[in-house]
């Protein structure tokens, strides 16, 4: 078992979640959403601790670490939503008069028929048993969290970005991280072992940054004086478009020399592109707040 790193990243993960969530619950200071976010820190606890669970098992629950990740993403882009709704509007349920609630729950319900094989085995269509159809919806997913996360922290004023920043940091990572992962996989067609048992290890440091956040912000309502329009902005998407060019060239590249060093490659790509989107000086700040956080120091 001590060789298995995968069941000590991901339990590590489990716990500081499992942690996070028994603290909102105790403190209860976050409304009015409190309750999905408790959630969402439940559910990442518990896909967390299913993936390390199945580390141990001869045969790994893949149906149930696949419904545990989607309830995680889908619980962390529900929180995302309603924030950036209240950010907007001042309702948690319509984003710019539109409620999004509603088209939520069946796309959610459509992209768990696409993911699990046992839902749809009886269809007998092979698009629903394709590998890169699977590894898209869920690279997706990731670039969905940053698009939120971008759109919050561009149309908040510079007092609000103070309690917002390391909430973006942290979610950005988890995603970011995320986008890192499943693209390769989709361009390589096999997910890299050695990024899937660091993923936990990155979930788990991304836990103070929110921590940080939440003591900065019990309310999660921001302080609009007046509505403001969503300004849409592209730089997650061409920043990712051209981070799948460029690990495409890259990939084919080390196929034809035979190298074996894509996921160094990968990694420091990873870092740049972190930079781009929230600079250099975020970064390092979140890493330090971070760790002082898990001490009980909040840095200001």
């Amino acid at each position: 078992m001590l060789g298995n790193i995968g069941f000590f990243t991901y339990l590590i993960a489990s716990v500081s979640y499992a942690v996070l969530a028994g603290l909102l619950l105790v403190q209860w200071r976050v409304k009015p959403l409190g309750p999905i976010l408790v959630f969402a820190c439940t559910a990442t606890s518990a896909w967390a601790a299913t993936i390390a669970l199945g580390t141990l098992a001869q045969y790994p629950p893949i149906s149930l670490m696949k419904a545990t990740e989607l309830v995680r993403d889908a619980a962390w882009l529900f929180f995302l939503l309603q924030l950036l709704s209240i950010q907007v509007g001042g309702s948690e349920k319509t984003l710019q008069g539109f409620k999004w609630q509603r088209l939520f729950w069946p796309i959610f319900l459509l992209v768990l028929f696409l993911l699990l094989p046992e839902l749809h085995k009886t269809t007998h269509l092979r698009i629903f048993e394709n590998y890169a159809l699977a590894l898209t919806i869920w690279l997706g997913l990731a670039l969905l969290g940053l698009l939120l996360i971008e759109q919050l922290y561009r149309n908040a004023t510079e007092a609000e970005r103070w309690s917002l920043k390391y909430l973006c940091l942290g979610l950005g990572t988890l995603f970011a991280f995320d986008i890192l992962m499943y693209s390769e996989a989709l361009l390589f067609r096999e997910l890299d072992p050695e990024l899937w048992q660091a993923r936990g290890l990155i979930n788990a440091v991304a836990a103070p940054w929110l921590a940080v956040a939440m003591a900065r912000n019990n309310s999660w309502r921001v302080n609009l004086h007046v509505s403001r329009q969503v300004v849409f902005h592209t730089v997650t998407l061409m920043g990712t478009g051209v981070y799948l060019l460029v690990m495409a060239g890259i990939g084919y590249i080390i196929s034809f020399m035979g190298g074996t060093w894509g996921g160094a490659v990968s990694f420091t790509a990873l870092v740049a592109y972190n930079a781009m989107q929230f600079g250099l000086v975020g970064l390092l700040g979140g890493i330090a707040a971070g760790v002082f956080g898990s001490f009980g120091i909040v840095l200001p």
